[in-house]
């Protein structure tokens, strides 16, 4: 690939994005402008990242029932509809202690299958990954000794850098 006569802000960048594997790839030469943004896309990206984070904070100054208000409006100036609900007991509008026990429910389950799982990583169970993964164990027999998920043996090997 020849970047050299590259000419649009970023057409180096769109045309190293549609490859789609390294082998046979030489980047035979590139200039400045191949790789660069353009400059009126950057001021509007940083416009927009400033307004995100203004609109969080507006929303996260909302209580949690003004908040499930608002995507009711929403949803309904869209044309969407509601559920009915299924009892005949007062709406109740769900709070962040009804997410919190929703979410430790959740997890009491995962940790019947992965005692470990979302635990901190401490130095002692890294040490113990990495002998287990030089002795050649497969991530399932990881998983099991450290009795977590097999993606989390996998993510912590990477973060390790112990795979490639």
């Amino acid at each position: 690939m020849d970047l050299t006569s590259s000419f649009a802000y970023g057409q180096g960048y769109v045309a190293l994005s549609r490859v789609r594997t390294l082998q046979g790839l030489y980047l035979l030469g590139w200039n400045e402008r191949a790789l660069m943004i353009d400059p009126t896309i950057q001021q509007q990206d940083t416009a927009m990242r400033e307004q995100s984070k203004l609109t969080e904070r507006a929303w996260a100054a909302r209580s949690s029932k003004e908040r499930q208000q608002q995507q009711e409006d929403f949803i309904r100036a869209r044309g969407g509809r509601l559920r009915a609900k299924k009892s005949s007991k007062p709406s109740v509008t769900p709070t962040d202690e009804v997410a919190t026990t929703h979410y430790t429910e959740r997890l009491a389950r995962i940790r019947k299958t992965y005692p470990q799982a979302y635990t901190p990583w401490t130095q002692q169970a890294d040490e113990r990954l990495a002998q287990l993964f030089q002795a050649e164990k497969s991530v399932k027999e990881i998983a099991q000794e450290l009795e977590r998920h097999p993606g989390a043996i996998r993510s912590r090997l990477t973060k390790l850098g112990l795979t490639g």
